[in-house]
Formats: C-alpha cells, sequence, structure tokens
C-alpha cells in the first residue's frame, strides 16, 4: 500500500486519489472515506478487508518484490462507483449539465463506467489500472491463482 498512499499524500501529484487527499472534507481519512463500505455493516465490512490485506501481506506477500506483485497480485473486485456516488450524487444540476456525465448517466449508476478510469476522471493510483485496460498492471486480491481463475 505503500506506493499508493505516497502517490495519495503527495501534494504534487495529480492523481484522483491525491485530488481528493488535498479535499479539507477526506483530509488524513481519504483512503477510508473512498475504500469504505457503506451500509449497516459497513465499517465492520471495511475493517475485516483491511485485516484480510494485513493476513495476506505477513503470509503471502511479505517476501514479494515489486515486479512479482506487478504480475501475480491482482484486484479482488471492482471500485464501485456507489463509493463515489455516497459525496458525487449524479443527481445535483451542475453534475447533470456536463456533457460526458449526461451521456453516461445509466451506465455509471449501473456501474458499468467507472468513474476511477482512463476515460473519465483519470486512475484513481496511477501505476495501476484494472488488467482489462491497456497498459494494465494487476493489483491485489489475494487470491492463491492471483485471481486469474475462470
Amino acid at each position: 500500500m505503500i506506493p499508493h498512499a505516497s502517490d495519495s499524500d503527495a501534494a504534487d501529484s495529480s492523481s484522483l486519489s491525491s485530488r481528493h487527499a488535498r479535499n479539507k472534507l477526506f483530509g488524513d481519512e481519504n483512503c477510508y472515506a473512498c475504500h469504505a463500505d457503506y451500509g449497516m455493516f459497513g465499517t465492520v465490512v471495511t475493517k475485516l478487508g483491511g485485516m484480510r490485506h494485513v493476513w495476506l501481506y505477513y503470509t503471502e506477500y511479505r517476501t514479494v518484490s515489486i515486479p512479482q506483485a506487478k504480475e501475480t497480485i491482482r484486484l479482488l473486485k471492482s471500485y464501485p462507483n456507489d463509493n463515489c456516488m455516497q459525496c458525487h450524487s449524479t443527481e445535483v444540476k451542475i453534475w447533470k449539465e456536463q456533457s460526458d456525465h449526461k451521456a453516461t448517466l445509466a451506465d455509471v449508476r449501473a456501474g458499468g463506467v467507472s468513474c476511477a478510469s482512463g476515460g473519465c476522471h483519470g486512475y484513481a493510483h496511477p501505476n495501476f489500472r484494472p488488467l482489462h485496460e491497456p497498459g494494465a498492471t494487476p493489483v491485489s486480491s489475494g487470491e492463491p491463482d492471483g485471481g486469474r481463475a475462470p
């Protein structure tokens, strides 16, 4: 997580995570604010997910080099637009007036188009992209096969 946190904290970075980190509404809680699961058990689910990362670090990934990690570690699941829409509702006039937003409104709300992608607001963490996109670098899943199983 060090590369992600370092980029997020970098004052000269233009990444999505860094832009959010400089927002006074997020500040030191910017990672949690964007990655927390919401709902009745959101905090518990988020903490369990964090503990899963700690477990995997100490049991499987502690001795893995960065190049090896980029080749083998995969996302467990896609980043949900619902997390973006906790703050960016897609309902306000200024959001709807953007031509790109208007054109993709149904897909954004349904999760068919990712807000944090190369075609929209950019990748939240610039060194890692989803596998299905050109130039992709895999990121964390913790699955034994690296998340490549069909």
